[in-house]
């Protein structure tokens, strides 16, 4: 090459670095490509090249233009990193080779030392990553980013003062490197020094604001120390600076959510989502956000989703456990609640969620269940309440306040703690700490839903204290709370259906002939309005030897829903089949031998089969269906002062109220007048009260038993009673609540004229 040649190619690798500099980087990738075509091995222009196509993006076009550089000039240390960083991601081995090549031939580079490091760090090699760092300190001692590659190196094994030792060092020797500032305030947060850790998040925010892991770091720093406002500040500051950070996405809707604004929570969880599909905890999370805004159906879809996702996610399985009981799936979220302990068996919220759905079938394991909640989670109320509940179902009352009351040592605002204990008896004068505190409570600024409980309970106490102005305005408080939390209850839509259900099942349809008819006497339905009476029923036939109580089975109502689904659109009810009635009543006698497969009776008392009538003697004309009435008023103001843990949406209105009970009532005519005679038993609640012993023989004989006077003292039966009644049937019969509704008389003028209608 002559000289003149030499100058011509200084003077364009002059000017291709010039454009490179500048950022022109198509006019400089010109100039080296017109030096490689006329001298191909160039170091320099292979070097500049290679760089330049990396900074362009053109992936792979690099690896050749710096692998010629390298092998022009090996001994070149910058031309070892830059080959040896493009061969890093997909031949690490390689690149390890490159460096060591190098450092054998005698060449002295700290970077390339430190550059070795992170490759053996890479490897899990930590002895060998930390020989390459002190070599590259012995060269160079002020070399900071060498020094904090040792503390990423401690920091992975877990010796935080050593970590802490070398990100010192690495901001003495260059007080401005933010990534160290940050990182010793990660290792300074798990040493327990949270205040400090914020430090330094702050230094390392101030030197790059744009810096969104130290903004996350010192938000989840705020957050331990139980400042949740400037933790949510710093996960939406990181948001803002990185849109696509799940992390701080999942942390920030966390924050939401306990804040109340479920429907920005969920905004967040799905932009989370959006960037990474597959982050299992942003979808629980999503899952629970649904659930806070009573979207049932989209919560479902996601919890399938989060399983399908990841089939090891107990927290998964429990929210699908918790939709499906939503739903009164309970045999669905019981397997939900079994799959999430077999994951986790120590995770008590899935404890106490298969206890609060098995609790009316398996007693003794729901009891076991809460137990063990309770030694492994002492302070937490949930686990108390549930037990409580169960004491109370067996008639323990004295044990299932004691439970309230660690309930309320536990969690001292918990609502549900504080609204249970008038369930369990009346109250006295002597309670009036509990009033008070109870009052309190509810107007701290709770929640709708947790308000809810307390207004109820505070209704019932005053209603107990004859404080009959004060009871009515809580309960009237407690039920406008409650519709907050159901969808509005559409009277055309149960008009539709009620009549649905009278023109199909017909005169001629119930009396037309069957082949396969299931003949069994042995069930024994207990129906009508809610607070009518049907648990104390329940209760006399109960204490009679040859009987068994059940309780309230959904299977009917469930079973019409097949037919007669509860949306009234289209065309998609029918009546069913002859063989599809002979299935439903064997496979409801199979349900009444699992709770008990001796007696010669079986009672099934869910007062809602009344719109299920039809459907039930159709598939067991030999049933014996005990039809309980009470005073209209009366049922429908105590329903009023009822909160109903399942869907009774009517029941916060008087008005609906009383337009529900009128279709209660023409459903029940019209069911009278179709069935035979000896199939249903109208019984009087005031008629029992008044005479209990004649009524009592009344029902034995309807039932097909004979008599036992142990009917008569019901109330010392040791039996499970799972409905909001079961302190009032371990009470002798009395008539105090015949006619209670004089009391509220002046609140009432809504139903009061149901009274005239039952006489018409």
């Amino acid at each position: 090459m002559s000289q003149s040649q030499q100058l011509s190619l200084q003077d364009a690798l002059r000017q291709a670095v010039t454009f490179h500099q500048a950022g022109h980087l198509q006019d400089a990738e010109h100039w080296y490509r017109a030096i490689l075509q006329s001298v191909p091995l160039h170091p320099d222009a292979n070097h500049n090249l290679g760089l330049l196509l990396q900074l362009s993006g053109k992936a792979g076009a690099d690896l050749p233009h710096l692998k010629a550089a390298y092998m022009a000039m090996p001994d070149n240390p910058h031309f070892a990193l830059s080959y040896a960083a493009a061969l890093q991601v997909d031949d690490p081995e390689q690149s390890l080779q490159v460096l060591r090549g190098t450092i054998d031939r005698g060449v002295v580079s700290a970077e390339i030392w430190c550059n070795l490091a992170n490759l053996l760090r890479a490897k899990r090699d930590v002895d060998g990553a930390k020989t390459a760092l002190h070599a590259a300190l012995d060269l160079r001692p002020t070399y900071a980013i060498a020094y904090f590659n040792l503390g990423l190196i401690e920091q992975d094994c877990g010796q935080h003062k050593a970590a802490a030792a070398n990100y010192r060092h690495a901001i003495e020797h260059q007080s401005t490197f933010a990534q160290a500032h940050n990182n010793l305030g990660m290792v300074l947060r798990e040493q327990g020094d949270t205040r400090a850790a914020i430090e330094q998040f702050n230094i390392a925010l101030i030197i790059d604001p744009q810096y969104a892991q130290a903004a996350y770091n010192r938000g989840q720093a705020c957050a331990e120390l139980g400042m949740p406002e400037q933790a949510l500040a710093n996960f939406i500051w990181a948001v803002t600076v990185l849109p696509d950070f799940v992390l701080a996405h999942n942390e920030a809707g966390l924050l939401i959510l306990t804040f109340g604004d479920a429907v920005s929570a969920a905004s967040h969880f799905e932009m989370a989502l959006d960037v990474q599909p597959d982050f299992v905890a942003a979808r629980v999370n999503l899952v629970n956000a649904l659930m806070t805004m009573q979207q049932w159906g989209q919560a479902l879809k996601q919890a399938r989703q989060a399983i399908a996702g990841n089939p090891d996610c107990a927290a998964a399985y429990h929210n699908l456990g918790t939709i499906q009981r939503h739903f009164n799936d309970f045999v669905s979220a019981e397997v939900a609640y079994r799959e999430a302990l077999a994951i986790d068996s120590a995770f008590v919220d899935a404890m106490l969620g298969l206890a609060s759905v098995i609790r009316y079938q398996r007693a003794d394991e729901t009891i076991q269940l809460c137990l063990r909640a309770q030694e492994l989670k002492p302070d937490f109320a949930a686990s108390y309440v549930l037990l409580a509940e169960c004491w109370a179902a067996q008639g323990r009352f004295a044990e299932a306040e004691m439970e309230l009351r660690r309930a309320i040592v536990a969690e001292p605002t918990r609502p549900e703690a504080w609204s249970a204990i008038p369930s369990l008896r009346k109250m006295t004068r002597a309670d009036m700490r509990w009033l008070t505190n109870a009052q309190a409570l509810a107007n701290s600024g709770l929640s709708s839903e947790q308000e809810t409980f307390l207004r109820f309970a505070l209704g019932k106490a005053f209603d107990d204290l004859g404080e009959y102005a004060d009871a009515f305005r809580q309960f009237r408080t407690a039920n406008e709370l409650a519709k907050q939390n159901l969808p509005p209850y559409n009277r055309d839509e149960q008009e539709q259906r009620v009549q649905m259900i009278c023109d199909a099942y017909s005169r001629d349809w119930m009396e037309a002939p069957r082949t396969n008819r299931v003949d069994s006497s042995r069930p024994v339905f207990v129906i009508g309005m809610p607070r009518s009476g049907t648990s104390l029923v329940e209760q006399i036939l109960s204490a009679h030897p040859m009987v068994a109580g059940a309780g309230e089975l959904s299977y009917w109502n469930n079973a019409s829903a097949q037919f007669f689904p509860y949306s009234t659109g289209g065309n998609a009810h029918r009546l069913p089949a002859e063989q599809e009635l002979f299935a439903l009543g064997n496979d409801y006698l199979a349900q009444l031998s699992s709770y008990d497969a001796d007696a010669q009776r079986v009672v099934d008392k869910m007062p809602a089969n009344f719109r299920c009538v039809g459907l039930i003697h159709a598939a067991l004309p030999n049933a014996r269906i005990v039809h309980v009435q009470r005073n209209p008023v009366d049922t429908c103001l105590s329903i009023y002062f009822q909160h109903f843990e399942s869907y009774h949406n009517y029941a916060n209105d008087l008005e609906d109220l009383a337009h529900f009970y009128r279709l209660y009532r023409r459903l029940m005519s019209h069911w009278t007048s179709i069935l035979p005679k000896e199939s249903i038993l109208h019984l009087s609640y005031e008629s029992l009260a008044q005479d209990q012993e004649t009524e009592t023989r009344k029902l034995l004989d309807f039932v097909g038993l004979p008599w036992d006077a142990s009917c008569l003292q019901f109330q010392n039966v040791e039996r499970r009673v799972g409905t909001a009644s079961n302190w009032q049937v371990r009470q002798a019969l009395n008539r105090r609540s015949v006619e209670r509704w004089r009391h509220y008389q002046s609140d009432l003028e809504v139903l009061l004229p149901l009274l005239d209608e039952v006489n018409s």
